[in-house]
């Protein structure tokens, strides 16, 4: 009898602490498109959408997970159609999380100004308090911050500076690809005007909201990394060159923080620029 008891104990346990069965709804070897996530927000329901890469040797137990972040105005079909990272999932054995946020800033409030919402919840608090949960639960993704990355484009590098910000407990690994960064430099930037609203008439949020300028000293033990094409006309590589030089002075006072900047000489805001640039990230990061 007692040895039944214990076996019980033991299957218990087992399902309780061990890894995750695979979950046999999403196919592996392929990406799974437009999986909804249902929520509530200031009494207003919030749907978002993101698609899955789960690669052929997935078995539900823990494995590194890379958050991908579009550029304003985009979709997941941007790092599903044009990006290294599917074959590079494949080969590494990763599991790729890819949003739908559409003209978000990944902004963590909404003002009176705010002209453009992607939804009614602010995009880096739909990504911290509902994707990242709904990922650990179904996928057993981001469930160890040091396998856990997030990567972007353009405003979408901003949103992972902004994901470890405001939810450092989920990324240890951040790689920005022609990202802005700066809000006091990006007056006519439209995707900060809509978030923050005129500059003239909102000097002082425009300092302090979600400016990685000032967030990037809280920065402690991440692997973070820049790249930016020198030829860009989109976002100005001095956006790169300006938050490379914070990090690296915080480099230089938190031994624990590891950055690297890599310029992509005649680069434009692209995904023949951004590819490479997946490439020497992810060589950054397995050095680290």
């Amino acid at each position: 009898m007692k040895s039944a008891v214990t076996a019980v104990y033991l299957l218990c346990a087992a399902l309780l602490f061990g890894p995750l069965q695979a979950d046999d709804s999403i196919e592996k070897g392929k990406w799974t498109r437009n999986i909804k996530i249902s929520a509530e927000y200031n009494g207003q329901k919030v749907e978002g959408t993101y698609s899955v890469y789960i690669p052929s040797k997935y078995t539900g137990g823990d494995m590194t997970s890379v958050l991908l972040l579009h550029d304003y105005n985009e979709s997941s079909s941007e790092w599903i159609q044009k990006s290294l990272f599917t074959r590079e999932a494949e080969k590494r054995n990763y599991i790729l999380i890819a949003p739908d946020m559409k003209t978000s800033a990944y902004e963590s409030e909404f003002f009176p100004e705010t002209r453009l919402k992607w939804s009614a919840m602010p995009g880096i608090k739909w990504i911290g308090e509902y994707l990242i949960p709904h990922a650990q639960k179904k996928f057993n993704a981001f469930n160890k911050r040091d396998k856990s990355m997030v990567v972007g484009t353009g405003t979408g590098a901003r949103g992972a500076f902004l994901c470890i910000a405001r939810y450092p407990k989920f990324f240890k690994y951040v790689g920005g690809f022609g990202g802005c960064y700066d809000n006091e430099t990006l007056k006519r930037n439209p995707s900060i005007i809509n978030h923050l609203g005129a500059y003239k008439a909102n000097p002082e949020r425009w300092r302090t909201t979600d400016n990685l300028i000032i967030l990037a000293e809280n920065f402690s033990d991440v692997v973070l990394f820049l790249a930016h094409g020198s030829e860009d006309y989109m976002v100005n590589p001095d956006q790169s060159m300006m938050f490379g030089v914070r990090l690296n002075t915080i480099r230089k006072k938190n031994s624990n923080v590891q950055f690297r900047f890599y310029s992509h000489r005649n680069g434009l805001h692209d995904w023949g620029t951004y590819n490479p640039s997946i490439l020497n990230f992810l060589n950054f990061v397995s050095e680290n």
